[in-house]
């Protein structure tokens, strides 16, 4: 499983190079959250994306640094900063969700509507499993 992930998180990164931008992993799943819900804090995003606080603290200050979300303070509780997607931010989802969607299609190439239902059921049963180490 950890051997289809890196592969999978490599040719997605990399196609995401390809197509000019310069974004790891981390980067990408906030964008993914934020595209799907705007305006989180970091700790939504960090427990969403299941990565430690300080990867997500890193991913959303290069991310800052390009312009693609900007942190704004919470109206009702200054201490906490919102994430928000600038207006490239958004944009970008026109040209990097295609991108990633065409690779998970490349990974699925040859493998039945049921050999996928069979998949996931075995990894729920796995995660429900081993669920109380995490």
């Amino acid at each position: 499983m950890g051997m289809i992930g890196r592969a999978m998180a490599k040719a997605l990164t990399d196609s995401i190079r390809e197509a000019g931008y310069n974004l790891n992993m981390e980067e990408w799943i906030v964008l993914v959250h934020l595209w799907e819900q705007d305006g989180q804090n970091q700790a939504k995003l960090g427990e969403f994306a299941g990565r430690h606080k300080t990867a997500v603290t890193r991913a959303i200050d290069h991310l800052e640094e390009l312009n693609y979300v900007l942190r704004v303070p919470d109206q009702n509780d200054r201490r906490n900063k919102l994430i928000y997607l600038t207006n490239v931010g958004k944009e970008m989802e026109n040209v990097l969700r295609p991108l990633s969607e065409k690779i998970h299609q490349e990974a699925l190439n040859g493998i039945s509507d049921q050999e996928i239902m069979t998949l996931q059921r075995t990894l729920r049963k796995i995660l429900v499993n081993t669920r109380h180490h995490i």
